[in-house]
Protein backbone atom coordinates (compact mmCIF):
# COMPACT_ATOMS: atom_id res chain seq x y z
CA UNK A 1 0.00 0.00 0.00
CA UNK A 2 1.49 3.24 -1.28
CA UNK A 3 1.02 5.59 1.97
CA UNK A 4 1.10 9.28 1.19
CA UNK A 5 2.90 12.57 2.43
CA UNK A 6 1.75 13.65 6.16
CA UNK A 7 1.42 16.57 4.45
CA UNK A 8 -1.86 15.85 2.35
CA UNK A 9 -4.79 14.76 2.07
CA UNK A 10 -5.77 15.11 -1.71
CA UNK A 11 -5.64 13.20 -4.89
CA UNK A 12 -6.57 14.65 -8.27
CA UNK A 13 -8.54 12.44 -10.62
CA UNK A 14 -8.10 9.53 -8.86
CA UNK A 15 -4.36 9.23 -9.38
CA UNK A 16 -2.98 7.56 -6.55
CA UNK A 17 0.27 9.30 -6.51
CA UNK A 18 0.49 11.80 -3.25
CA UNK A 19 0.83 15.32 -3.90
CA UNK A 20 3.69 17.25 -3.33
CA UNK A 21 3.73 18.76 0.44
CA UNK A 22 2.94 22.33 -0.64
CA UNK A 23 -0.54 21.16 -2.28
CA UNK A 24 -2.52 21.87 0.54
CA UNK A 25 -5.97 21.43 0.14
CA UNK A 26 -6.47 25.07 -0.25
CA UNK A 27 -4.07 25.06 -3.13
CA UNK A 28 -5.49 22.52 -4.52
CA UNK A 29 -8.84 23.87 -4.77
CA UNK A 30 -7.26 27.56 -5.99
CA UNK A 31 -6.03 25.76 -8.75
CA UNK A 32 -8.67 23.96 -9.36
CA UNK A 33 -10.53 26.78 -10.11
CA UNK A 34 -8.19 28.98 -11.90
CA UNK A 35 -6.50 26.77 -14.48
CA UNK A 36 -9.43 24.32 -15.31
CA UNK A 37 -12.94 25.02 -16.65
CA UNK A 38 -13.98 21.75 -15.16
CA UNK A 39 -13.60 21.31 -11.48
CA UNK A 40 -11.38 17.88 -11.19
CA UNK A 41 -12.91 15.21 -8.94
CA UNK A 42 -11.10 14.99 -5.81
CA UNK A 43 -10.99 12.02 -3.37
CA UNK A 44 -9.29 12.18 -0.19
CA UNK A 45 -6.57 8.94 0.63
CA UNK A 46 -7.79 6.80 3.06
CA UNK A 47 -4.74 5.72 4.44
CA UNK A 48 -3.40 9.28 5.40
CA UNK A 49 -0.21 8.84 7.88
CA UNK A 50 -1.06 10.02 11.22
CA UNK A 51 2.65 11.23 11.88
CA UNK A 52 3.12 14.66 13.86
CA UNK A 53 -0.53 14.31 13.95
CA UNK A 54 -1.26 11.76 16.09
CA UNK A 55 -3.19 11.53 19.24
CA UNK A 56 -3.19 10.29 22.81
CA UNK A 57 -6.28 7.86 22.39
CA UNK A 58 -6.26 8.24 26.78
CA UNK A 59 -6.58 12.11 26.21
CA UNK A 60 -9.88 11.28 23.74
CA UNK A 61 -13.34 10.98 25.79
CA UNK A 62 -15.82 9.45 23.97
CA UNK A 63 -19.65 8.81 24.59
CA UNK A 64 -20.93 6.32 22.47
CA UNK A 65 -19.59 7.47 19.52
CA UNK A 66 -18.92 11.12 19.94
CA UNK A 67 -15.66 12.58 20.96
CA UNK A 68 -15.14 15.24 22.85
CA UNK A 69 -11.36 16.86 23.03
CA UNK A 70 -9.16 19.40 23.92
CA UNK A 71 -6.29 20.53 21.41
CA UNK A 72 -3.19 21.30 23.62
CA UNK A 73 -4.13 24.96 22.21
CA UNK A 74 -7.58 25.32 23.93
CA UNK A 75 -9.37 24.29 21.10
CA UNK A 76 -12.30 22.50 22.43
CA UNK A 77 -13.27 19.71 19.12
CA UNK A 78 -16.47 17.96 19.64
CA UNK A 79 -17.21 15.28 16.73
CA UNK A 80 -20.13 13.73 16.16
CA UNK A 81 -21.13 11.00 13.56
CA UNK A 82 -24.72 10.90 11.51
CA UNK A 83 -24.19 8.42 8.58
CA UNK A 84 -27.85 9.15 7.14
CA UNK A 85 -26.51 11.37 4.43
CA UNK A 86 -22.68 12.15 2.95
CA UNK A 87 -22.77 15.51 4.37
CA UNK A 88 -20.27 16.90 7.15
CA UNK A 89 -21.45 20.07 9.26
CA UNK A 90 -18.35 22.22 10.01
CA UNK A 91 -18.71 24.66 13.19
CA UNK A 92 -16.58 27.12 14.65
CA UNK A 93 -17.65 28.75 17.72
CA UNK A 94 -15.95 31.80 18.92
CA UNK A 95 -16.40 32.99 22.34
CA UNK A 96 -16.78 36.57 21.89
CA UNK A 97 -20.03 38.90 20.91
CA UNK A 98 -22.08 41.81 21.61
CA UNK A 99 -22.29 41.75 25.30
CA UNK A 100 -18.28 41.84 25.31
CA UNK A 101 -18.01 45.03 23.63
CA UNK A 102 -17.33 48.36 25.14
CA UNK A 103 -19.94 51.19 24.71
CA UNK A 104 -17.77 53.03 22.10
CA UNK A 105 -17.47 49.80 19.92
CA UNK A 106 -21.04 48.23 20.07
CA UNK A 107 -21.42 46.33 16.92
CA UNK A 108 -17.84 45.61 16.30
CA UNK A 109 -17.82 41.37 16.84
CA UNK A 110 -20.89 41.72 13.96
CA UNK A 111 -18.30 43.55 11.85
CA UNK A 112 -15.32 41.44 12.48
CA UNK A 113 -18.03 38.35 11.04
CA UNK A 114 -18.13 40.55 7.94
CA UNK A 115 -14.38 40.50 7.46
CA UNK A 116 -13.80 37.19 7.71
CA UNK A 117 -14.87 36.04 4.33
CA UNK A 118 -12.96 39.03 3.06
CA UNK A 119 -9.84 36.56 2.50
CA UNK A 120 -6.35 35.67 3.85
CA UNK A 121 -2.73 35.82 2.59
CA UNK A 122 -3.61 32.28 1.38
CA UNK A 123 -7.09 32.55 0.58
CA UNK A 124 -7.52 36.19 -1.00
CA UNK A 125 -10.59 38.13 -1.49
CA UNK A 126 -13.78 36.34 -2.43
CA UNK A 127 -11.76 32.87 -2.86
CA UNK A 128 -13.03 31.40 0.39
CA UNK A 129 -16.48 31.76 -1.00
CA UNK A 130 -15.99 30.68 -4.08
CA UNK A 131 -13.57 27.48 -3.03
CA UNK A 132 -17.00 26.71 -0.79
CA UNK A 133 -19.79 26.91 -3.92
CA UNK A 134 -17.01 25.28 -6.25
CA UNK A 135 -17.00 22.17 -4.21
CA UNK A 136 -20.53 21.45 -3.48
CA UNK A 137 -20.51 23.69 0.16
CA UNK A 138 -22.54 26.48 1.52
CA UNK A 139 -21.68 28.31 4.87
CA UNK A 140 -22.97 31.27 6.73
CA UNK A 141 -22.47 32.69 9.91
CA UNK A 142 -24.20 34.55 13.17
CA UNK A 143 -23.33 36.88 15.20
CA UNK A 144 -24.88 36.54 19.01
CA UNK A 145 -24.66 38.79 22.63
CA UNK A 146 -22.28 35.56 23.73
CA UNK A 147 -21.09 33.90 21.07
CA UNK A 148 -19.58 34.74 17.58
CA UNK A 149 -19.90 31.36 15.05
CA UNK A 150 -19.23 30.30 11.55
CA UNK A 151 -20.31 27.27 9.78
CA UNK A 152 -19.32 25.31 6.48
CA UNK A 153 -21.62 22.54 4.87
CA UNK A 154 -19.53 20.07 2.68
CA UNK A 155 -19.39 16.80 0.69
CA UNK A 156 -18.03 14.49 3.17
CA UNK A 157 -14.76 14.03 0.86
CA UNK A 158 -13.88 17.39 1.24
CA UNK A 159 -14.18 18.01 5.75
CA UNK A 160 -10.12 18.18 5.13
CA UNK A 161 -11.00 21.45 3.00
CA UNK A 162 -13.68 22.79 5.20
CA UNK A 163 -11.17 22.44 8.49
CA UNK A 164 -7.76 24.09 6.35
CA UNK A 165 -9.99 26.95 5.52
CA UNK A 166 -11.10 27.99 9.15
CA UNK A 167 -8.11 26.90 10.54
CA UNK A 168 -6.71 29.73 8.25
CA UNK A 169 -8.90 32.38 8.84
CA UNK A 170 -8.81 31.58 12.54
CA UNK A 171 -4.91 32.62 12.30
CA UNK A 172 -4.00 34.54 9.40
CA UNK A 173 -7.24 36.81 8.51
CA UNK A 174 -5.91 39.55 5.80
CA UNK A 175 -7.50 42.86 7.16
CA UNK A 176 -6.96 45.15 4.71
CA UNK A 177 -8.79 48.64 3.97
CA UNK A 178 -10.57 48.32 1.22
CA UNK A 179 -12.39 45.83 2.26
CA UNK A 180 -13.89 46.90 5.81
CA UNK A 181 -14.75 49.88 3.57
CA UNK A 182 -17.48 47.93 1.59
CA UNK A 183 -17.91 45.69 4.38
CA UNK A 184 -18.66 49.03 6.86
CA UNK A 185 -21.55 50.50 4.83
CA UNK A 186 -22.73 46.72 4.25
CA UNK A 187 -23.50 46.78 8.13
CA UNK A 188 -25.06 50.01 8.46
CA UNK A 189 -27.10 49.35 5.50
CA UNK A 190 -27.73 46.03 7.46
CA UNK A 191 -29.07 48.41 10.85
CA UNK A 192 -30.98 50.56 8.35
CA UNK A 193 -33.20 47.61 6.61
CA UNK A 194 -33.50 45.60 9.74
CA UNK A 195 -34.13 48.62 12.21
CA UNK A 196 -34.49 51.62 11.56
CA UNK A 197 -37.16 51.16 8.88
CA UNK A 198 -38.87 49.02 11.24
CA UNK A 199 -40.72 50.36 13.62
CA UNK A 200 -41.45 47.20 15.32
CA UNK A 201 -37.73 46.44 15.33
CA UNK A 202 -37.22 49.56 16.45
CA UNK A 203 -39.69 49.19 19.28
CA UNK A 204 -38.24 45.67 20.39
CA UNK A 205 -34.49 47.15 20.83
CA UNK A 206 -36.02 50.07 23.09
CA UNK A 207 -37.70 47.11 25.14
CA UNK A 208 -34.42 45.40 25.39
CA UNK A 209 -33.12 48.61 27.06
CA UNK A 210 -35.89 47.76 29.85
CA UNK A 211 -36.39 44.76 29.88
CA UNK A 212 -32.70 43.78 30.88
CA UNK A 213 -31.74 46.71 34.05
CA UNK A 214 -28.65 45.68 34.19
CA UNK A 215 -26.61 43.16 32.18
CA UNK A 216 -24.90 43.90 28.25
CA UNK A 217 -28.05 42.29 26.87
CA UNK A 218 -30.08 45.52 26.84
CA UNK A 219 -27.60 46.80 23.74
CA UNK A 220 -28.01 46.20 20.36
CA UNK A 221 -25.98 43.40 18.57
CA UNK A 222 -25.77 45.21 15.52
CA UNK A 223 -24.67 47.96 17.34
CA UNK A 224 -25.97 51.94 16.73
CA UNK A 225 -25.18 53.69 14.00
CA UNK A 226 -23.24 56.18 15.92
CA UNK A 227 -20.94 53.59 16.46
CA UNK A 228 -20.86 52.05 13.21
CA UNK A 229 -19.87 55.35 12.06
CA UNK A 230 -17.25 55.39 15.04
CA UNK A 231 -15.20 52.17 14.06
CA UNK A 232 -11.93 51.74 12.47
CA UNK A 233 -10.37 49.23 10.83
CA UNK A 234 -7.55 49.44 13.68
CA UNK A 235 -9.96 48.72 16.22
CA UNK A 236 -11.61 45.35 14.27
CA UNK A 237 -7.93 44.25 13.82
CA UNK A 238 -7.15 44.69 17.53
CA UNK A 239 -10.51 42.60 18.00
CA UNK A 240 -9.69 39.76 16.23
CA UNK A 241 -5.83 39.51 18.06
CA UNK A 242 -7.47 39.59 21.38
CA UNK A 243 -10.38 37.40 20.91
CA UNK A 244 -9.85 35.12 17.90
CA UNK A 245 -7.65 32.21 19.53
CA UNK A 246 -7.89 28.79 19.82
CA UNK A 247 -8.44 28.50 23.66
CA UNK A 248 -11.34 30.60 23.15
CA UNK A 249 -12.99 28.49 20.37
CA UNK A 250 -15.00 25.05 20.09
CA UNK A 251 -15.01 22.81 16.70
CA UNK A 252 -18.01 20.97 16.46
CA UNK A 253 -18.16 18.23 13.43
CA UNK A 254 -21.57 16.49 12.76
CA UNK A 255 -21.87 14.14 9.65
CA UNK A 256 -21.00 11.58 7.94
CA UNK A 257 -16.75 10.91 9.12
CA UNK A 258 -14.94 8.39 11.33
CA UNK A 259 -14.41 10.59 14.53
CA UNK A 260 -10.76 9.57 15.07
CA UNK A 261 -10.02 10.17 11.35
CA UNK A 262 -11.52 13.16 11.50
CA UNK A 263 -9.65 14.25 15.22
CA UNK A 264 -6.23 13.54 13.42
CA UNK A 265 -7.06 15.96 10.81
CA UNK A 266 -8.08 18.84 13.33
CA UNK A 267 -4.57 18.10 15.01
CA UNK A 268 -3.08 18.60 11.54
CA UNK A 269 -4.53 21.84 10.80
CA UNK A 270 -5.32 23.51 14.45
CA UNK A 271 -3.11 21.70 16.04
CA UNK A 272 -0.08 24.52 15.57
CA UNK A 273 -1.99 27.88 16.04
CA UNK A 274 -1.10 29.42 19.33
CA UNK A 275 -3.25 30.46 22.06
CA UNK A 276 -3.65 33.61 23.98
CA UNK A 277 -4.24 35.65 27.16
CA UNK A 278 -7.98 36.38 27.23
CA UNK A 279 -9.62 39.18 28.91
CA UNK A 280 -12.30 38.74 31.26
CA UNK A 281 -15.49 38.85 29.64
CA UNK A 282 -18.38 40.72 31.09
CA UNK A 283 -21.03 39.85 33.79
CA UNK A 284 -24.01 39.42 32.87
CA UNK A 285 -26.15 38.25 35.65
CA UNK A 286 -29.02 40.42 36.75
CA UNK A 287 -30.06 42.16 40.04
CA UNK A 288 -32.51 41.42 42.05
CA UNK A 289 -36.30 42.29 41.28
CA UNK A 290 -36.31 45.70 40.51
CA UNK A 291 -39.57 46.78 40.05
CA UNK A 292 -42.22 47.26 37.39
CA UNK A 293 -40.62 49.23 34.39
CA UNK A 294 -42.73 50.66 31.75
CA UNK A 295 -42.46 52.78 28.77
CA UNK A 296 -44.63 53.89 25.66
CA UNK A 297 -43.80 54.50 22.61
CA UNK A 298 -45.30 55.97 19.35
CA UNK A 299 -44.71 55.26 15.90
CA UNK A 300 -45.51 54.63 12.25
CA UNK A 301 -47.62 51.48 12.76
CA UNK A 302 -51.08 50.40 11.84
CA UNK A 303 -52.05 48.31 15.15
CA UNK A 304 -50.99 48.50 18.50
CA UNK A 305 -48.22 45.87 19.97
CA UNK A 306 -47.45 44.79 23.57
CA UNK A 307 -44.21 43.48 24.70
CA UNK A 308 -43.49 42.17 28.37
CA UNK A 309 -40.39 40.31 29.73
CA UNK A 310 -39.89 38.85 33.13
CA UNK A 311 -36.54 38.36 34.52
CA UNK A 312 -35.31 34.64 34.78
CA UNK A 313 -32.36 32.01 34.58
CA UNK A 314 -30.98 30.61 31.91
CA UNK A 315 -29.83 26.87 31.70
CA UNK A 316 -26.24 28.13 32.94
CA UNK A 317 -27.65 30.79 35.68
CA UNK A 318 -30.33 28.42 36.98
CA UNK A 319 -30.26 27.36 40.33
CA UNK A 320 -31.61 24.41 40.73
CA UNK A 321 -30.85 23.85 36.78
CA UNK A 322 -34.53 21.99 36.49
CA UNK A 323 -35.75 25.81 36.88
CA UNK A 324 -34.54 26.49 33.07
CA UNK A 325 -36.61 23.32 32.16
CA UNK A 326 -39.59 23.99 33.66
CA UNK A 327 -39.63 28.00 32.09
CA UNK A 328 -39.24 26.05 28.33
CA UNK A 329 -42.07 24.41 29.48
CA UNK A 330 -44.02 26.83 30.38
CA UNK A 331 -43.61 28.88 27.39
CA UNK A 332 -45.24 25.55 25.75
CA UNK A 333 -48.12 25.64 27.64
CA UNK A 334 -48.60 29.73 27.15
CA UNK A 335 -47.83 29.44 23.30
CA UNK A 336 -47.72 25.51 21.33
CA UNK A 337 -50.48 25.85 19.56
CA UNK A 338 -54.20 25.82 19.04
CA UNK A 339 -54.63 24.10 22.48
CA UNK A 340 -51.91 26.70 24.23
CA UNK A 341 -53.78 28.81 27.26
CA UNK A 342 -53.32 31.84 25.06
CA UNK A 343 -54.43 30.96 21.86
CA UNK A 344 -57.82 29.16 23.65
CA UNK A 345 -58.12 31.44 26.11
CA UNK A 346 -57.44 35.19 24.58
CA UNK A 347 -57.81 34.60 21.40
CA UNK A 348 -60.47 32.55 20.70
CA UNK A 349 -62.52 32.55 23.51
CA UNK A 350 -61.87 36.23 25.25
CA UNK A 351 -61.09 38.17 22.02
CA UNK A 352 -58.75 40.06 23.59
CA UNK A 353 -55.52 39.15 21.19
CA UNK A 354 -55.56 38.46 17.78
CA UNK A 355 -51.94 37.04 18.13
CA UNK A 356 -49.34 36.20 20.83
CA UNK A 357 -46.30 34.39 20.98
CA UNK A 358 -44.28 33.12 24.21
CA UNK A 359 -40.08 32.92 23.94
CA UNK A 360 -37.83 31.75 26.67
CA UNK A 361 -34.24 32.37 25.86
CA UNK A 362 -33.01 29.17 27.61
CA UNK A 363 -29.43 29.06 26.31
CA UNK A 364 -27.72 32.15 27.22
CA UNK A 365 -24.27 33.17 29.05
CA UNK A 366 -25.82 35.19 31.58
CA UNK A 367 -29.68 35.58 33.10
CA UNK A 368 -32.03 35.98 30.15
CA UNK A 369 -36.12 36.77 29.90
CA UNK A 370 -39.24 35.22 29.52
CA UNK A 371 -40.89 37.17 26.81
CA UNK A 372 -44.19 37.98 25.17
CA UNK A 373 -45.63 39.62 22.46
CA UNK A 374 -48.83 40.48 21.81
CA UNK A 375 -51.64 42.14 19.19
CA UNK A 376 -54.53 43.15 21.27
CA UNK A 377 -57.90 42.81 19.16
CA UNK A 378 -59.95 45.77 17.91
CA UNK A 379 -61.55 47.96 20.91
CA UNK A 380 -58.91 46.22 23.51
CA UNK A 381 -56.30 48.42 24.73
CA UNK A 382 -52.87 47.76 25.63
CA UNK A 383 -52.94 47.95 29.18
CA UNK A 384 -55.64 45.18 29.09
CA UNK A 385 -54.06 42.78 27.11
CA UNK A 386 -51.42 42.94 29.44
CA UNK A 387 -53.69 42.29 32.46
CA UNK A 388 -55.28 39.42 30.98
CA UNK A 389 -52.03 37.95 30.38
CA UNK A 390 -51.17 38.68 33.69
CA UNK A 391 -53.99 37.11 34.68
CA UNK A 392 -53.67 34.21 32.72
CA UNK A 393 -50.33 33.28 34.08
CA UNK A 394 -51.72 33.88 37.67
CA UNK A 395 -54.16 31.59 37.53
CA UNK A 396 -51.20 29.00 37.30
CA UNK A 397 -50.30 30.04 40.36
CA UNK A 398 -52.97 28.85 42.56
CA UNK A 399 -54.68 26.25 39.92
CA UNK A 400 -52.17 23.40 38.78
CA UNK A 401 -51.78 21.90 35.39
CA UNK A 402 -53.84 19.17 34.78
CA UNK A 403 -51.88 15.90 34.20
CA UNK A 404 -53.34 15.50 31.00
CA UNK A 405 -52.31 18.92 29.73
CA UNK A 406 -49.02 18.77 31.31
CA UNK A 407 -48.39 15.39 29.56
CA UNK A 408 -49.28 17.03 26.16
CA UNK A 409 -46.76 20.12 26.28
CA UNK A 410 -43.60 17.87 27.73
CA UNK A 411 -45.00 15.57 24.39
CA UNK A 412 -44.89 18.77 22.22
CA UNK A 413 -41.88 20.53 23.64
CA UNK A 414 -39.84 17.25 22.94
CA UNK A 415 -41.37 16.42 19.52
CA UNK A 416 -39.95 19.98 18.42
CA UNK A 417 -36.74 19.26 20.22
CA UNK A 418 -36.53 15.59 18.31
CA UNK A 419 -37.67 17.59 15.11
CA UNK A 420 -34.68 20.14 15.40
CA UNK A 421 -32.17 17.76 15.91
CA UNK A 422 -33.12 15.79 12.79
CA UNK A 423 -30.69 17.88 10.63
CA UNK A 424 -27.05 17.99 10.63
CA UNK A 425 -27.36 21.96 11.46
CA UNK A 426 -29.20 21.44 14.24
CA UNK A 427 -27.49 18.87 16.06
CA UNK A 428 -24.20 20.99 15.60
CA UNK A 429 -26.08 24.26 16.56
CA UNK A 430 -27.04 22.75 19.81
CA UNK A 431 -24.05 21.04 20.83
CA UNK A 432 -22.39 24.69 19.51
CA UNK A 433 -24.75 26.67 21.41
CA UNK A 434 -24.38 24.62 25.04
CA UNK A 435 -20.17 25.55 24.93
CA UNK A 436 -20.80 28.70 24.04
CA UNK A 437 -23.35 29.56 26.58
CA UNK A 438 -21.06 27.80 29.41
CA UNK A 439 -23.28 24.53 29.68
CA UNK A 440 -21.52 21.40 30.05
CA UNK A 441 -21.98 18.66 27.28
CA UNK A 442 -23.10 16.39 29.84
CA UNK A 443 -26.02 18.59 30.21
CA UNK A 444 -27.52 17.71 26.81
CA UNK A 445 -27.53 13.73 28.11
CA UNK A 446 -30.89 12.43 28.92
CA UNK A 447 -32.96 15.68 28.08
CA UNK A 448 -35.96 13.84 27.89
CA UNK A 449 -35.57 12.48 30.91
CA UNK A 450 -35.08 16.19 32.09
CA UNK A 451 -38.55 17.10 30.48
CA UNK A 452 -40.47 14.08 31.49
CA UNK A 453 -39.68 14.69 35.20
CA UNK A 454 -41.31 17.96 35.61
CA UNK A 455 -44.06 17.90 37.69
CA UNK A 456 -46.98 20.63 38.18
CA UNK A 457 -45.88 21.50 41.56
CA UNK A 458 -43.00 22.45 39.63
CA UNK A 459 -44.48 25.13 37.25
CA UNK A 460 -46.27 26.53 40.39
CA UNK A 461 -43.19 27.31 42.03
CA UNK A 462 -41.29 28.99 39.74
CA UNK A 463 -44.11 30.52 38.15
CA UNK A 464 -44.56 32.03 41.96
CA UNK A 465 -40.99 32.88 41.82
CA UNK A 466 -40.62 34.82 38.87
CA UNK A 467 -43.92 35.79 37.51
CA UNK A 468 -44.80 39.04 39.65
CA UNK A 469 -44.91 43.07 38.99
CA UNK A 470 -41.61 43.85 40.24
CA UNK A 471 -39.63 41.56 37.86
CA UNK A 472 -41.84 42.55 34.83
CA UNK A 473 -41.05 45.40 32.25
CA UNK A 474 -43.37 45.95 29.46
CA UNK A 475 -43.74 48.57 26.29
CA UNK A 476 -46.88 49.96 24.22
CA UNK A 477 -46.04 50.60 20.56
CA UNK A 478 -48.90 52.70 19.23
CA UNK A 479 -50.29 54.13 16.38
CA UNK A 480 -48.77 57.78 16.13
CA UNK A 481 -52.21 59.38 15.54
CA UNK A 482 -53.41 57.94 18.82
CA UNK A 483 -50.19 60.44 20.31
CA UNK A 484 -51.31 62.94 22.46
CA UNK A 485 -50.76 66.83 21.16
CA UNK A 486 -49.83 69.07 24.06
CA UNK A 487 -49.31 72.66 23.90
CA UNK A 488 -46.07 74.55 24.25
CA UNK A 489 -47.02 76.10 27.67
CA UNK A 490 -48.03 73.11 29.46
CA UNK A 491 -45.13 71.95 32.31
CA UNK A 492 -44.01 68.50 32.66
CA UNK A 493 -45.81 67.41 35.34
CA UNK A 494 -49.36 68.72 33.24
CA UNK A 495 -48.04 66.29 30.13
CA UNK A 496 -47.75 63.50 32.41
CA UNK A 497 -51.46 64.46 34.33
CA UNK A 498 -53.25 65.03 31.14
CA UNK A 499 -51.70 61.72 29.23
CA UNK A 500 -52.24 59.78 32.27
CA UNK A 501 -55.79 61.10 32.08
CA UNK A 502 -56.34 60.46 28.26
CA UNK A 503 -54.89 56.84 28.56
CA UNK A 504 -57.41 56.56 31.51
CA UNK A 505 -60.33 57.78 29.53
CA UNK A 506 -59.22 55.91 26.22
CA UNK A 507 -59.37 52.78 28.50
CA UNK A 508 -62.98 53.06 30.13
CA UNK A 509 -64.18 53.99 26.13
CA UNK A 510 -62.39 51.20 24.80
CA UNK A 511 -63.80 49.00 27.32
CA UNK A 512 -67.72 50.11 27.09
CA UNK A 513 -66.97 49.63 23.43
CA UNK A 514 -65.63 46.00 24.28
CA UNK A 515 -68.16 45.16 26.69
CA UNK A 516 -71.08 46.35 23.74
CA UNK A 517 -69.30 44.35 21.39
CA UNK A 518 -69.65 41.32 23.42
CA UNK A 519 -73.45 41.55 24.12
CA UNK A 520 -73.79 41.91 20.12
CA UNK A 521 -71.88 38.64 19.62
CA UNK A 522 -69.67 40.49 17.47
CA UNK A 523 -66.38 38.66 16.08
CA UNK A 524 -62.83 39.98 14.85
CA UNK A 525 -61.93 38.92 11.86
CA UNK A 526 -58.76 38.19 12.83
CA UNK A 527 -57.11 37.14 9.60
CA UNK A 528 -57.17 40.35 8.50
CA UNK A 529 -55.40 41.72 11.53
CA UNK A 530 -51.99 41.62 10.11
CA UNK A 531 -49.46 39.69 12.00
CA UNK A 532 -46.50 42.43 12.88
CA UNK A 533 -45.37 40.66 16.29
CA UNK A 534 -41.20 41.03 16.66
CA UNK A 535 -39.18 38.25 17.53
CA UNK A 536 -35.35 38.60 18.86
CA UNK A 537 -33.90 40.10 16.16
CA UNK A 538 -31.02 38.05 14.72
CA UNK A 539 -28.01 39.74 13.62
Amino acid sequence: MHKTSPMTTLQINNDKKPLSLWQSPICVALSAMLFVVTIPQLTYAKNESTKNHSIKSKSVKTDNKTIYHTLNNGLKVIIQPDHRAPLVMVQVWYQVGGADEPDDLLGISHVLEHMMFRGTVKVPDDQFKRINANFGGSLNALTNHNYTYYYQLFPKDYVALALELEADRMSNLHLRQQDFATEIEVVKEERRQRIEDNPQAQAFEDFRQIAYPSSRYRLPVIGYMQNLNHIKLADVRKWYQTWYAPNNATLVIVGDVNPKQTLTQVQRFFGDIKSKQLPERNRLKESNQSGYRHEVKYASVHVQNLYMAWNVPSLATASPKNQAYVLDVLREVLDGGLSARIEKELVREQKILTTASANYEMLNRGDTIFSITAIPAEGVTLNQAEQAIIKLIDELKTSRIQPDELLRVQSSTLSKMVYAQDTLQGQAELIGKMQANNVDANEAKNLYQKYDNIKAEDLQQVITQYFNDDNLASLYLLPMDQQPVFTQNQTQGQIQNQTQNLTQQQSQNQVKQTLQNQQNNDVVNTAKTQNTTTQSLKN
